[in-house]
């Protein structure tokens, strides 16, 4: 009998004689020559979902800074942008033949997830279709994406209220109470976990916009203004934090 069939018989009853130990250490062997492996397809499925989504947006177009923040706003709705340029500038570059524009301003939230400003533009665009409900038609209206929808529980008819964004902005908005009008079919990508609204209902959540009670003589600055002169509110008038049918046209 050879030297090799001895050796190999002689491994073969000691691997016998403790087959636990066998057990763990081709386990670990296995996992040592697999885990490069595994390790590099992991790597490549997260590189192709991630350029997958950058190649659908060809151009982000922001002011100059971190682009990193850019990308990771518009792309992902994380972060902040913090100095977003003007909202006329989508028609501005469509008027110059540059191509489709779609504003995207993402800053507020509700529930910690994304309130993206937009328009229905941007649903067309990633293909994001109506599963309940409908889309989003005046102020103060939200369309949910799947995920956010189902960690919220929520449907075509219910609420949800805006997060304080700043504490200390006195000059902001109040959270607004947003009215959830449809839901999104799910698409495996980050506008599943976003609420989607028309810009200018972000610009409520900013305070541009805003809705209040009638300012009277007896709640102005100014009572003794003559007729046809405006009136300067005080602290005691009352700011809708809720969008309904009476008070959406008040908003200015």
């Amino acid at each position: 009998m050879s030297a090799l069939r001895h050796a190999s018989l002689l491994a073969w009853w000691y691997l016998r004689s403790a087959p636990g130990r066998t057990a763990v250490l081709v386990c670990c062997t296995a996992l040592a020559l697999f885990l490069p492996l595994f390790t590099a397809l992991a790597a490549e499925r997260v590189e192709t979902a991630l350029l997958a989504r950058a190649h659908t947006s060809p151009i982000l177009l922001g002011h100059q800074g971190n682009e990193f923040d850019l990308t990771m706003n518009g792309l992902y709705f994380r972060g902040e942008v913090r100095d977003p340029i003007a909202f006329g500038t989508a028609a501005a570059i469509e008027a110059s033949g540059y191509g489709d524009a779609v504003p995207l301003y993402v800053t507020h939230s509700a529930g910690g997830a994304p309130v993206v400003g937009t328009t229905l533009a941007y649903l067309e665009h990633r293909a994001l279709n109506v599963a309940s409900g409908r889309l989003p038609a005046v102020l103060g209206e939200v369309v949910a994406g799947a995920q956010v929808a189902r960690d919220f529980h929520l449907s075509p008819g219910d609420t949800v209220r805006s997060d304080l964004s700043n504490l200390y902005n006195i000059a902001g908005a109040y959270p607004i109470l947003l009215k959830v009008t449809g839901v999104l079919a799910a698409s495996g990508t980050p506008d599943d976990t976003a609420f989607f609204a028309d810009v200018k209902t972000t610009w409520v959540l900013d305070g541009t916009l805003h809705g209040h009670d009638t300012v009277t003589r007896a709640h102005s600055l100014n009572p003794e203004a003559e007729d046809g002169e405006n009136l300067e509110a005080t602290a005691a008038i009352f700011m809708f934090q809720e969008i309904t049918e009476k008070n959406r046209g008040g908003f200015h």
